[in-house]
């Protein structure tokens, strides 16, 4: 079983969902969140056992990197979000042509800025799938002519 670090995962932005090349982000910490929501289909045919299915899917990216207005990543993000526009975001597990990740349409939901007092300004952002592309699963690097699994 391979072991994959943190610090060899890739996050990835463009500006132009589906258009132009992918730039990465200069990121520290990385979250991606899959998780589902439930519906209740307890009754009383399960001999007092609580019955849940899944329902919808959700995903999260949330991540931080250095607070500089002059990087591009934190320009991209800051307009994304005072613009209220989209942004196609790839988190992998590796390099552009070998990682594994989600692919997503996102909306910048959160931009803010932390101030520790012992540690850089930063900014932390979280992005949602805004649903104009579904998101899809990238298995074995990104390839532009391929839907995803």
């Amino acid at each position: 079983m391979a072991v994959v670090l943190g610090m060899n995962a890739k996050l990835f932005y463009r500006t132009t969902p589906g258009a132009g090349d992918w730039s990465e982000v200069c990121a520290q910490d990385v979250t991606l969140s899959l998780t589902k929501d439930e519906a209740d289909v307890t009754d009383r045919c399960n001999n007092g056992w609580n019955a849940t299915v899944a329902t919808m899917k959700n995903a999260e990216v949330s991540f931080s990197f250095n607070w500089d207005p002059e990087r591009p990543d934190f320009i991209a993000f800051k307009d994304a979000w005072f613009d209220d526009s989209e942004i196609e975001l790839l988190v992998l597990d590796g390099e552009l042509e070998i990682g594994n990740g989600l692919l997503a349409t996102c909306d910048v939901m959160t931009f803010t800025r932390t101030e520790p007092l012992r540690e850089a300004v930063k900014a932390e952002i979280l992005c949602k799938p805004n649903g104009s592309i579904p998101p899809v699963w990238i298995e074995g690097g990104y390839d532009p002519d391929d839907t995803g699994v």
